[in-house]
């Protein structure tokens, strides 16, 4: 065979040779080390072109516009005097959430009897009824004490019923 190729005859590797490739196994001219890095065309992006380190500046905000306030919401329209809506009385006199109080449990009594509970936790509703004024609360709060089955809860009960009478 004809050595044409100067290469031992194999068409493929004298192409490679006629590439500036070379062959990376015999080392030969052009030879590629496939264990080193290929090379870069461009510097990387944290250099100069001549080499030097690029300091990159710290980022700033811009300032932040200024806003008004806006005033606050008025409810009622502006015409609405500041006192327009009464504050509840929380404690001293009483006021309107004693009122409350005193309608609620007027309401509570005709309720308790058809509520089917335990009898200590409806005697305690019916305590409250008393202490909130009305004594016609405690013969029936004295038929339910009579119903509690603890004798503890029953005595404090009917002793409730005593002070009350008296």
């Amino acid at each position: 065979m004809d050595n044409t190729f100067g290469n031992g005859g194999d068409p493929l590797q004298a192409a490679i040779d006629s590439m500036g490739g070379g062959s990376p196994t015999m080392g030969g001219p052009g030879a590629v080390d496939l264990g080193a890095p290929a090379p870069m065309d461009t510097p990387p992006m944290n250099t100069t072109p001549d080499g030097g380190d690029i300091k990159q500046e710290e980022e700033t905000e811009a300032p932040a516009p200024m806003i008004a306030p806006s005033p606050a919401p008025t409810f009622g329209g502006p015409e609405a005097p500041a006192a327009a809506m009464p504050e509840p009385s929380m404690g001293g006199g009483g006021g309107d959430l004693a009122e409350v109080r005193k309608q609620a449990l007027g309401e509570l009594k005709p309720l308790l009897k058809d509520l089917d509970m335990p009898a200590d936790k409806k005697f305690g509703m019916y305590k409250e009824i008393v202490d909130g004024g009305d004594k016609t609360a405690i013969g029936d709060a004295y038929e339910t004490a009579k119903s509690i089955s603890e004798p503890k809860e029953k005595a404090d009960a009917l002793l409730f019923i005593i002070d009350k009478t008296n």
